[in-house]
Order: structure tokens, then sequence, then C-alpha cells
């Protein structure tokens, strides 16, 4: 039973309990999968929107497949969990998000300027539940998830700042400037020039100084698991080969005793056949 809930549940983005059955909980895995080509497919959608080169009728069928994943996705988990009511209220922030979309999908734009605004603060809710994914599968030292996990982080970053600073003139120059922060490289060719650009650059900073460590981490656990293992492998070799010495000993000392036992029985029957041998003193009589 649990006894204290976790800022997704808190937040109304829980996805499907542990305890739920097997079917709804590879549904899950499989949609939040998904849900990574949405995100970058909202961030796209943002951008394009903010420098105004989307159209109307594209933008339309944007909001189309996304909303309608989002309730195609809810829709079918909510037919495969067992707690129906529990899903629903654990995940009541998803569900408004998903109401408060409707109207786009529907082609109506209600939100006038907000709808920038809210489509990107429904890009950092999605990557809310990623988070604690990402945070336990980086201290587990996996170097293949902090690679997906910095090639993603690159990617909506440079999206982000071509959106927000007008130093950066398109997405290819701002994921280009995204890689060489990340990499803490810095060659100073795109420098961000908005109170907001400069701001988010230095937040992407910080996060670079946390995925320099992991890295670091990443490597030095994976050349101790090689000298650990390759240690493990020479200790195996010494471990087996007294095993086998061992074996020798023993099978000796088996051949050791049989060769005993068979003298003690052959030294038996001479003292009995001795024993059935007239004796001097019966000859002479």
């Amino acid at each position: 039973m649990r006894t204290k809930l976790s800022i997704h549940e808190k937040i109304g983005l829980a996805g499907v309990s542990e305890y739920e059955n097997p079917r709804a909980r590879l549904f899950y895995k499989v949609a939040r999968t998904g849900e990574l080509l949405i995100i970058i497919g909202l961030a796209v959608q943002w951008y394009m929107e903010t420098v105004g080169t989307m159209k109307h009728f594209e933008s339309h069928i944007y909001n189309v497949l996304i909303w309608g994943y989002f309730i195609l996705e809810t829709a079918i988990l909510t037919l495969l969990v067992n707690e129906r009511k529990q899903y629903l209220s654990e995940n009541i922030l998803k569900l408004s998000l998903i109401v408060l979309g409707l109207p786009l999908a529907l082609g109506a734009n209600i939100y006038g300027p907000l709808l920038l605004d809210i489509r990107l603060a429904l890009i950092v809710l999605l990557l809310t539940p990623w988070l604690e994914d990402c945070r336990r599968s980086l201290s587990d030292n996996n170097l293949g998830t902090t690679v997906v996990a910095a090639s993603f982080i690159i990617v909506l970053s440079g999206i982000f700042i071509a959106g927000v600073d007008p130093a950066v003139h398109n997405v290819r120059e701002g994921i280009w400037w995204a890689w060489v922060t990340v990499t803490t490289v810095g060659y100073g060719d795109i420098v961000p020039v908005s109170n907001i650009g400069r701001t988010f650059a230095a937040l992407l900073m910080m996060v670079a100084l946390g995925l320099f460590a992991v890295f670091t981490a990443n490597f030095s656990a994976i050349f101790l698991q090689r000298r650990e293992l390759r240690d493990f492998k020479k200790e195996s070799q010494d471990i087996r080969r007294i095993l086998n010495n061992t074996r020798q000993l023993r099978q000796d000392s088996e051949d050791m005793t049989l060769l005993i036992t068979a003298i003690e029985k052959r030294l038996s029957r001479l003292e009995q056949s001795q024993q059935k041998l007239p004796s001097q003193d019966d000859d002479l009589n």
C-alpha cells in the first residue's frame, strides 16, 4: 500500500499504477514512447507559430493529430485498467488539458495570444513524468539513456531558443548552439541577446554541467565494470584451477584408499591362509 504520493500523482500526471494489470502497463509504456514524438511535434508547432511560418490549416491538422492521440490513449487506458476511478483521478491534470484542447482540435481558437503559452506549458507538463524515470536511469549509470536524454534536451533547447531569441535565426542554428553549450565547448559564434534567451542559456549551462558529470560517471562506471569483469574472470580461473587440483587430490586420495583397502584385504587373506597351514610342532608330532 502506498503511503507517500509521488510528484506525478500530486500534480495529476501519475499515469498507470505499478499495481495495475500487465496489459495496461504495457500499453502505457508504449503510449509514453509515442508521447516523446508528440513533445517534439508540439515544440515544432510552437516554434513555427511563434515565427509565423505555419498556416492555419496546418496548425489545425497538428491540433487534431495531437489531441486525437491524447484522447485515444486515455480512452484505451481507461478500458484496460482495473481501477478506472483511481486512474482518472490520478491523471486529472492530463484530462483537463485534453478538455482544454478540444476546441483547438475542433478548429475553434478561443485562447488567442495565450495559445502559444498553453502549448509551451503542455510540453513542460508532458516532460514532467519522464524526469523521474530519466533520473533513475541516469543514477544507474545507463550510458544509452544518458545519450538519449542529452539528445532530447539539445533538440528541444534548440527549438526553444530559435523561437525566443532574435540572434538565433532558425532551428538549425538553435540546435547547433544547444549542442556547443551542452558539450561546454562554447564557440561563441551564436550568442543569445534577449533577456529570456540569456536566462534560458544560463539554465541550459547548469543542465550541461550535470550532464557532463553524468557522462563522466558513466564512463568511469564502464571502465570500472570492465576492470571488475577482468578481475572476476582471473579470479574465476584461479578458483577453477584450485577446484581441479582439489578434485585431483581427492581422486588420488580415493585411489590411495582403494589401494590400502586392497592391501589390507590381501594381508587378511594371507593371515587366514597361514592360520590354516599346520604348525611346525604339529609336523614333529
